[in-house]
Parts: structure tokens; C-alpha cells; sequence
């Protein structure tokens, strides 16, 4: 009896490593979510230079690119702050939808900035893919209003 929980102890030993390499359930959903956002032409970026919280662990920053030659109007969206953005940047009809998205936007929202090259979601990735889905919806639909892309030729 004593040889089979020898056996046994050296079994579950090897198979440890093996069992704990599977990833959590919390773990799949952040794949299957950074996937999707790939799919809707993000680009995920974990822990980019200038992220908005250095004391933040795990920042992700989700950058859609302005296509084309248009530059997008220069905002910054914090939680505490509000929105701050360049003297005429926003139209009526683009300030407004910008409200729907920040009105949309995940509880773990840290900043949402629009630059020259990028419309660009800061947060820690805390929603469901359902949840994101939706805000990416908005924030694919800000991104057109905001500096429109049409095809040439």
C-alpha cells in the first residue's frame, strides 16, 4: 500500500506544473475580450508609456486609429476631471455623441483621450465582452464622427 501513495505523490508532483499552466476562467475572458476588441480594430496595449496612473498595476490602453490623412480633435475624459478639450474641437453634433460615450463608457474607465493619431480607451478590463461590445460600438461610431474616413477612388 505504501508503494502505490509513493506512486501516487510522484504522479500528482508531475502533473502539477501541467494542471496549474491552465488558465483561470477570468484569464480566458480577458483573451476572448482583447481578441474581439482586435477584431473591431483596436490595438491593445498592456501598460503603454504614458499610462494616466503610474500606481495602477495593469493599465490597458484599446487605441483606434483616425484612418486615412483626417486628424482627430484633441479631448481628454477623466472620471474626476471631466472633459477638457482644445477651444473649438467638437462640433454640437460631436460633443453630443461624445456625452453618449462617456455616459457608456466601463466603471473602471481611467482616462479616454483623442490625439492626432489615436482615439484611445484607458481601463482594466473589468466589463464583460458583451459590456465592451457595446461601448466599442460607440466609441467605432465617435471615431467616424470625429474625423471622418472615406474611400478614395
Amino acid at each position: 500500500m505504501t508503494v502505490f501513495w509513493i506512486i501516487a505523490g510522484l504522479i500528482f508532483v508531475a502533473l502539477a506544473p501541467v494542471i496549474s499552466l491552465n488558465p483561470s476562467r477570468r484569464q480566458r475572458q480577458m483573451v476572448a475580450l482583447r481578441d474581439r476588441a482586435r477584431v473591431l480594430g483596436f490595438r491593445v496595449e498592456l501598460n503603454p508609456p504614458g499610462r494616466p496612473h503610474a500606481s495602477e498595476r495593469d493599465v490597458l490602453a484599446y487605441r483606434l486609429m483616425y484612418l486615412g490623412v483626417r486628424q482627430g480633435p484633441a479631448f481628454r475624459w477623466t472620471p474626476d476631471e471631466g472633459l477638457v478639450e482644445e477651444e473649438g474641437a467638437l462640433d454640437s453634433n460631436q460633443r453630443a455623441l461624445l456625452d453618449q460615450v462617456i455616459d457608456a463608457l466601463p466603471q473602471d474607465t481611467l482616462l479616454l483621450t483623442s490625439g492626432t493619431a489615436t482615439l484611445t480607451l484607458w481601463w482594466q478590463e473589468r466589463d464583460e465582452l458583451e459590456r465592451f461590445e457595446a461601448v466599442a460600438k460607440r466609441l467605432l461610431e465617435l471615431r467616424q464622427a470625429i474625423a471622418p474616413y472615406e474611400e478614395t477612388g
